[in-house]
């Protein structure tokens, strides 16, 4: 991060907080869930109203599979849609995962997670409305993993840009997974997202946020 950016997004940060430049958010994904015991893999939604004052409605689904289950690596996909007055969003969250754990533990302790995230934002405005924001997202999850239940607190952290101007976001924070089985292939989770971040171009400054609870329903085959 050179000065002349550090500096700029200083100026946008208080002219935003004075309306003097637009805020605009940037929709970072959930973290992937926390299963380990599945078969070929994991299919699953969750959606998450967002109230006043965004009157927003976040859905978000999700795809995960073993990319090599003996090296316990897999790898998913996670879109999700925002949609509210001022803002729609399209995304896409890409990563691949590898767990660890002992040799004699039947169960991991732990994942680390790298993904990319590519989203196209109308922010509803006459002109520059249109714009693709773009990050790589690091990420480490401990947690206790079991056949029947899960429990992660993720830690993640992300760099960013946007397509159409010269700009730098980046995000850090923690997080609270957990899943039970609800039977043998249906599965609920649940997310609490404590990312923040901060970024800013030329023209605009931009708020990288996740939805900060999420509920959904997996199905396993």
């Amino acid at each position: 991060m050179n000065m002349k950016w550090f500096s700029n997004l200083v100026i946008l940060l208080l002219g935003g907080l004075y309306g003097c430049v637009p805020i605009r958010p940037i929709y970072v994904s959930p973290a992937p869930s926390p299963f380990y015991h599945k078969e070929s893999g994991v299919v699953g939604g969750a959606i998450m109203p967002l109230v006043e004052p965004e009157k927003a409605l976040w859905v978000s689904g999700e795809y995960l599979r073993w990319k090599n289950k003996e090296a316990n690596i897999d790898m998913g996909v996670l879109p999700h849609v925002v949609l509210s007055d001022d803002v729609n969003s399209g995304n896409v969250f890409l990563y691949m995962r590898r767990w660890f754990g002992t040799a004699k533990a039947e169960n991991p302790w732990g994942n680390l997670h790298g993904g990319l995230q590519l989203a196209v934002n109308n922010y509803g405005v006459s002109k520059d409305s249109l714009e693709f924001p773009v990050h790589f997202e690091l990420g480490f999850s401990p947690g206790i993993f079991r056949k029947r239940f899960n429990v992660a607190f993720p830690l993640r952290v992300g760099i960013g840009t946007l397509f159409t101007q010269r700009s730098t976001y980046m995000y850090a924070g923690p997080g609270i997974q957990g899943s039970f089985n609800l039977s043998s292939r249906l599965v609920f989770q649940t997310q609490f997202n404590f990312t923040l971040g901060i970024g800013a171009s030329d023209k605009a400054f931009y708020l990288p946020i996740p939805a900060l609870i999420t509920l959904g329903i997996h199905y396993k085959f």
